[in-house]
């Protein structure tokens, strides 16, 4: 499969999900976002792109998951999508 095919059919999954999450009832998303962030760190950035949820909505359920104690931030350093420097999040 050459580079074009490849980006090509990358970005057609990332619509398809895209799609998929605007499906979801609100609960739903709010669950999907919290398991996202399982296993390595992940900036908000990272989570948007895996899970099709807009990141202003992440963050809002980042702040949630914070009040309760269910998420953490654990160091800031450069984004792997972006460069730029960027807040890293785990399940604790």
């Amino acid at each position: 499969m050459d580079a074009l095919s490849k980006h090509s059919l990358e970005a057609f999954r990332s619509k398809q999900r895209a799609k998929d999450t605007k499906k979801r009832p609100y609960e739903t998303k709010k669950q999907f976002v919290f398991q996202s962030f399982t296993g390595i760190e992940k900036t908000m950035l990272e989570v948007e792109k895996l899970t099709g949820v807009k990141r202003t909505t992440i963050c809002g359920y980042v702040g949630q998951f914070r009040k309760k104690g269910l998420i953490t931030d654990l160091y800031k350093a450069p984004c792997k999508i972006t460069g730029n420097k960027a807040k890293f999040f785990k399940i604790v």
